[in-house]
């Protein structure tokens, strides 16, 4: 009975945590845009809507902050992430990358509001199939609010982290306290469906420490490789070994081909 109670209070901070988010950001968006005679539009809306967005965050931002520490003790995966987390606070470089996603998981909120793609609703455009070859197991991921990589962010919603284990349920090999240690770090990829590649990243140091993010991380994603499939549907395959992907921009790839090393 207190389990089930504990977890619907968590589902509950998390929910408004999510409504929370966006408004917050709404508000500094528009708080740096700058007024313009030439637009008639944007001088009256900022003075409408910067003067109740201003009160609803002085009044919320409180209740917000103390809702995110209560869910830091309820929630102990939430809490974990937190520390791990904590030495991001050191790069700015990671900062302006959170401020950047935020901009962007603000504006698609505003433009497709309660119309967001659902795996009940959308249809993929190609064929899809796993990135690798073999038995991986997902650590983390699902199509619904309860086994979501992020749900809250729109950019991560579908995500999944994928690792490869032992016969003992491990992860690594020896100690594993260096990225070579992980039987999944080298391990090939290939590519998931048909298509162009967009973007790489290829020279992203890799984290001398696994189970902690890089404070001198000077990305999110580490070393990258992003394919477009189809009119905006794309796929991102993130944290890569350094020297590992093979392809180029503009380079199309076939669906189960082998793109670069995990």
């Amino acid at each position: 009975m207190l389990a089930a109670k504990k977890d619907k209070v968590v589902k509950i901070l998390k929910k408004a945590i999510e409504l929370y988010t966006p408004v917050a950001l709404l508000f500094l968006l528009l708080s740096q845009l700058p007024s313009s005679p030439n637009n008639p539009f944007l001088g009256p809306f900022k003075e409408v809507a910067l003067p109740f967005l201003s009160w609803f965050a002085f009044w919320t931002a409180p209740v917000f902050l103390l809702a995110w520490l209560a869910l830091l003790v309820l929630d102990r995966t939430e809490g974990y992430t937190f520390l791990i987390e904590l030495p991001t606070l050191l790069s700015p470089v990671v900062w302006l990358t959170v401020l950047a996603q935020a901009t962007g998981e603000t504006l698609n909120r505003l433009r497709f509001w309660r119309n967001l793609p659902t795996p009940r609703t959308y249809r993929p455009q190609g064929a899809y199939r796993l990135p690798f070859q073999g038995f991986w197991l997902v650590a983390n991921g699902g199509p619904d609010p309860e086994t979501s990589h992020s749900w809250g962010i729109l950019g991560q919603r579908y995500a999944y982290d994928f690792v490869i284990k032992d016969s003992q349920g491990k992860t690594y090999r020896t100690h594993g306290r260096r990225p070579e240690d992980y039987y999944a770090f080298g391990a090939p990829l290939l590519a998931p469906a048909d298509g162009v590649v967009v973007r790489v990243q290829n020279r992203h140091r890799d984290c001398p420490w696994p189970g902690f993010l890089d404070p001198f991380a000077w990305s999110i994603l580490g070393n990258y490789v992003l394919i477009r499939h189809g009119e905006r549907e794309y796929s991102l395959l993130a944290h890569l070994k350094r020297g590992s992907v093979r392809v180029k921009p503009g380079q199309w790839v076939r669906a189960g081909a082998a793109r670069a090393p995990a």
